[in-house]
């Protein structure tokens, strides 16, 4: 991604704006999906192991719209993942 673009993400405070937040949750959701894939379980199955409904596994790996970050610890914790903050410099 070019500085550019970049730069298109964040206002002029330095904070993501929408298409900022956009692309990251699309980010987030791609490799949190991979990571689901490569444990050969369904978006299905990990609705079931965590009781989450269907359609919000889906939103989570899609990216499409807003979800809770309990359903998100919830469904990476279906994957065996989990969530590490690292503090920008």
């Amino acid at each position: 991604m070019s500085n550019k673009q970049l730069k298109d993400l964040v206002d002029k405070n330095g904070q993501l704006n929408e298409a900022g937040i956009t692309f990251v949750r699309s980010q987030l959701s791609s490799i949190i999906k991979e990571a689901r894939e490569e444990t050969d379980l369904s978006c299905y199955a990990v609705s079931v192991l965590t009781g989450i409904t269907v359609p919000t596994a889906m939103k989570i790996e899609t990216g499409e719209s807003n979800f809770t970050i309990d359903n998100l610890i919830k469904y990476l914790s279906g994957i065996n993942c989990s969530i590490q903050i690292i503090k920008n410099e």
